[in-house]
Order: C-alpha cells, then sequence, then structure tokens
C-alpha cells in the first residue's frame, strides 16, 4: 500500500540496529564451548512526497503529487544447530574401529541362532546366509530356532558355539572393521564432516552457522488530479531479496535443508488506476496492473558443472546449470550430508489483471459492482531429487528383522562382496534405498481467472445496514505452453493402469520407455489433455 503526495514537501529518514553485543550467549553453545552467536540487524530508509515541480517547465502543485520510498534490511544471526557426526575415535582409526557404538548405546539384540548381542554391534553383510528351524548352522555349531536368515558380528575371535556377546571380553572383539573392506569413497565423503566438538557418540558437534538476509525495497507513486472529478495514480513497487541459509557443516559437506533455502527473489508490481465522479451518486474506477516475482532456490555449488560428485565416484548426475553439487547422503545414525531435495527451485509468476468497479448511491441503497481479470502465468522447475538421495539405514549391518540405525554408517562404508560363510548370498549390502527423478525443462503453466460481484448496502434505519451480495469466480484449466505434462492413472489395486502422454509429443516417447511400460502392465495413450 501507498500513498499520495501532498502540496508540501514532507519526508522521513530512519535507522533501527541491534547487535549480539547485547545478547547473551546461546545455552548449546555455552554448553560446548563455542562462541556467542552472531546477530547484526540494520533496518534503513527514508520517505518523500510531494509535488511534481520542475523549475521553469512545469508547477504540479494542486494537481500533481509524488510519494516515493527505498527500506533495506540487512540481517545476520547465527543459527544454532546440534548434529551427530562421525566421532573422533572412527575417524582417527580409519574408519576401522566402532567399538563407541557399543559403548555409547545400551540394548540388547538376539538373533535366530539365540545369540545374544549389544546395541550397536555391527553385523558383516558377507555373512548373510540362511538357516532351519532345528538345524544345527554350519558356521557356528548353533541350533535355528526358526527359519529365516542371520548374519555374523565383526568378531576378532572364534564364532564356534558363542551365543553371548555382551560379556566384557566378548565386546572388547567387536566392531573391528578390515581396512580392505571398505570403500575409499565413502571414506573421503565421511571424512567431509567437520571434527566434533563433544567426545558423545550422538549430538557430537554444536555450529552456529550465520543466516544472511538482505532485503530492498522501493517504490514510487505519481497521483494526478485532471479535475475535481477525474483522478489517475500510476505505481510501481520493487522487492529484491537475497537469502543465504547454509548447512550445519562447512565446505560441500553442507547439510542445508531445502526450505528456506538459499537464493534470491524479485518481485516488481506497477498499477494504472483512474477514477472518474460522474455525479455525487454515481463513481467508476478501472484498474490495470501487472505483477512479476522470479524466486529461485539454490543448493550449494548450483551452478557449478564441473561434476562434483565424480570426485566421489558417482557418476551419471546431469552438469547442467542449476544442478550442481552433491546428492544428499542420509545415513543412520548421522546427520544428513550433500544438498537438499527439492533443489534447485526456480519459479516465476507473472499476471496481467484488469479490474472495474462502479458504485451507485441510490435512496437508503449503496450499489456496487464489477469484474475482474487475470491472466497467470507460473513457469517452474521444482525437480524432487535431481542429483538423487541415497539411503543407508543399518539395515544390511544388523541383526536380520532388527535394523540398527546406528550402524548406517559402516553399511555406508562396506563394499558389498561375495559370501564368506557356506551357503551364504552374495554381494549384500550397499545403499538401501535410492531415490532420484531427471532435471526437465521449465513447465510453463498459464490459466485465465474471471470474477464478477453484485453487492448492495441497504441501510434498513439507522440502526439495521443489511449488506447483501453475490460474487461468480471461475477459474480457468491450467496449461502447459509447450504440453509438456503427462499424467499416469494407476489401475485397480494398483496393478497396471494408463499413462497419459500428449499427442503432440508422442514421437518423442524412447522405445526403451515404451517396452517398459508394457512390461508392467501399463498402457500408452496418447490425449490432448482434456
Amino acid at each position: 500500500t501507498t500513498k499520495s503526495g501532498t502540496n508540501q514537501l514532507h519526508g522521513n529518514l530512519w535507522e533501527f540496529v541491534r547487535n549480539d553485543k547485547l545478547d547473551a550467549t546461546d545455552y548449546f553453545l555455552n554448553a560446548a564451548g563455542a562462541k556467542k552467536a552472531e546477530y547484526r540487524q540494520n533496518q534503513f530508509g527514508f520517505t518523500l512526497g510531494g509535488p511534481v515541480v520542475i523549475p521553469h517547465l512545469y508547477n504540479g502543485r494542486n494537481k500533481t503529487f509524488f510519494f516515493g520510498y527505498y527500506e533495506g534490511t540487512r540481517i545476520r544471526q547465527g543459527s544454532t544447530t546440534v548434529s551427530t557426526i562421525p566421532t573422533a575415535a572412527e575417524r582417527g582409526s580409519g574408519y576401522t574401529d566402532f567399538q563407541d557404538l557399543i559403548a555409547g548405546q545400551s540394548g540388547k539384540r538376539t538373533d535366530l541362532l539365540g545369540r545374544t548381542f549389544p546395541l550397536g554391534t555391527i553385523m558383516d553383510p558377507a555373512t548373510t546366509r540362511p538357516v532351519t528351524s532345528g538345524q544345527a548352522d554350519p558356521v557356528t555349531g548353533l541350533v535355528a530356532t526358526a527359519n529365516g536368515d542371520v548374519r555374523d558380528p565383526f568378531y576378532q575371535g572364534s564364532l564356534n558355539g558363542v551365543s553371548d556377546f555382551t560379556t566384557s571380553a566378548n565386546v572388547a572383539l567387536l566392531n573391528m572393521i578390515p581396512a580392505s573392506r571398505l570403500d575409499p569413497n565413502a571414506i573421503k565423503l565421511l571424512n567431509l564432516y567437520p571434527s566434533p566438538t563433544a567426545s558423545s557418540l550422538l549430538n557430537n558437534y554444536t555450529s552456529a552457522p550465520v543466516n544472511m538476509d538482505d532485503n530492498n525495497q522501493f517504490g514510487i507513486r505519481v497521483d494526478q488530479d485532471f479535475s475535481e472529478k477525474d483522478t489517475m495514480f500510476v505505481r510501481y513497487l520493487l522487492t529484491n531479496t537475497t537469502n543465504d541459509f547454509p548447512g550445519p557443516f562447512p565446505g560441500l559437506a553442507d547439510g542445508q535443508p531445502n526450505r528456506p533455502g538459499s537464493g534470491t527473489t524479485k518481485a516488481q508490481n506497477w498499477a494504472l488506476s483512474e477514477t472518474h465522479i460522474f455525479s455525487s451518486s454515481l463513481v467508476n474506477e478501472a484498474r490495470i496492473g501487472y505483477s512479476r516475482l522470479h524466486d529461485v532456490r539454490l543448493q550449494l555449488n548450483g551452478n557449478s558443472t564441473t561434476d562434483i560428485p565424480s570426485q566421489f565416484g558417482i557418476q551419471g548426475i546431469p552438469q547442467v546449470a542449476e544442478n550442481g553439487g552433491l546428492p544428499r547422503f542420509t545415513t543412520g545414525g548421522l546427520t544428513d550430508i550433500g544438498t537438499a531435495q527439492f533443489l534447485p527451485s526456480d519459479k516465476w509468476s507473472n499476471t496481467i489483471q484488469a479490474t472495474e468497479n462502479l458504485t451507485k448511491i441510490t435512496g437508503r441503497h449503496t450499489f456496487k459492482g464489477g469484474f475482474e481479470f487475470q491472466n497467470i502465468r507460473y513457469p517452474m522447475l521444482t525437480p524432487p531429487n535431481s542429483r538423487g538421495q541415497f539411503y543407508w539405514n543399518g539395515v544390511f549391518t544388523s541383526v536380520v528383522n532388527q535394523t540398527d540405525g546406528s550402524t548406517g554408517r559402516t553399511q555406508f562404508l562396506l563394499t558389498p562382496t561375495t559370501t564368506s560363510v557356506p551357503g551364504g548370498i552374495d554381494n549384500v549390502g550397499g545403499m538401501n534405498q535410492l531415490v532420484a527423478t531427471n532435471i526437465a525443462p521449465f513447465a510453463d503453466l498459464r490459466r485465465n481467472y474471471y470474477g464478477l460481484y453484485a453487492q448492495d448496502d441497504w441501510r434498513v434505519s439507522p440502526n439495521l445496514t443489511l449488506n447483501i451480495g453475490l460474487r461468480w469466480d471461475f477459474y480457468g484449466k491450467a496449461n502447459e505452453h509447450f504440453n509438456a505434462i503427462s499424467n499416469f492413472i494407476p489401475g485397480q489395486n494398483f496393478q497396471g493402469g494408463t499413462f497419459l502422454f500428449p499427442t503432440s509429443r508422442a514421437g518423442e516417447v524412447p522405445p526403451g520407455f515404451l517396452i517398459q511400460l508394457a512390461l508392467d502392465g501399463i498402457s500408452f495413450s496418447k490425449s490432448d489433455g482434456d
């Protein structure tokens, strides 16, 4: 909202300041022995309004006025985060010694051979094998209590006949992993984590990354009084915002969430309004306007096309503008590293608007009526997982069917290999889930909106006024300008289904995709979007 200028020149000038020098230290930072989080806030600006006067050329007093303003905001604020990262002992051993997973937790797990393990015990995926109820396991000599699968722990002693791994003597022999079993790329990724700030297994890293929020707002409005019955104004508003909300970790580790996200927002709006008084009882206002918004949220190194993932052995991630940086790595027992989902997020909004409002006063009635039209265009690019999200939750390094999330870091490290036991299963391990999507061109969506209304304010008596009105709104169907939207309709009980694809672009569908649809019992159907 802006106001009109007057015949007098008026203005304001201001500055508002906050500073962390006047604040107490955050509790968690204090407990971790870290320094106080930074906080700086400056808000400053001015307003100026008055008549439009150009010496010797134009005197706008009583007819032409202006009003303008500017406000800037600069905020730097440390945001305290507490994370869980690899311990100093794990890193110092080259990720071969994980005894602290047991020492830092309590609890037990029991497998189908009746063996009892302390919580945090790392099981070797290469020893995964089936057992049969009532029969002796050839590896340990123990009798299975039920049909299913078992696996053995990383243990530096003989497994034959051992059923209790919770004794102090046996615990001392657990969780030592041979260096030859570790994936060097996984080690490189874990080394992206910083050094812990605490010695505990959980919540062992406290940081206060500094969030940046810069905002600039500018507006100008000019009013013209053509006569007592005819006035007009034109207005332009601009807002520019730049944000940086870093993750809890420095460098490539990052760990930033996808919202609020780092990026820029530019919003522009202009309006032209004319008000005409036909008589003391009949007034008309007509207005046209245009608004434009461009919001870009980018992950760390978003515009880098240097193929950062390949430095860690990850191939095939599209190296295009806005899709740079690492994938997301979600590892059981550790805080995520890498870049967030749903980034990049590049959204536009362009709206053309026209409104008409007519007011008629007669007797005890004030009639109002009008219409509104909007042409809305909103191109967007928001791929959910265009660099992928990789998961290691510990399912392959835990007692079978009793997932211990704290062992996820070792599942992340271990390279799947052939079985090391009789009757075992080859190549158990690796990630247990991968989520990935493509990064497609912008979806250029458009639609129209129409609105009509009629209203009567009826003053029945000095103590009673009735407001009676009717409004009709119509939101047109959204269309993609380049016919780049398809749809999948699942079949009954989610078996098979129909894949709808725009007729005009059906020739672009790869043959391999059609073959895969047929194998999955999904029919391919051309559609004109209705």
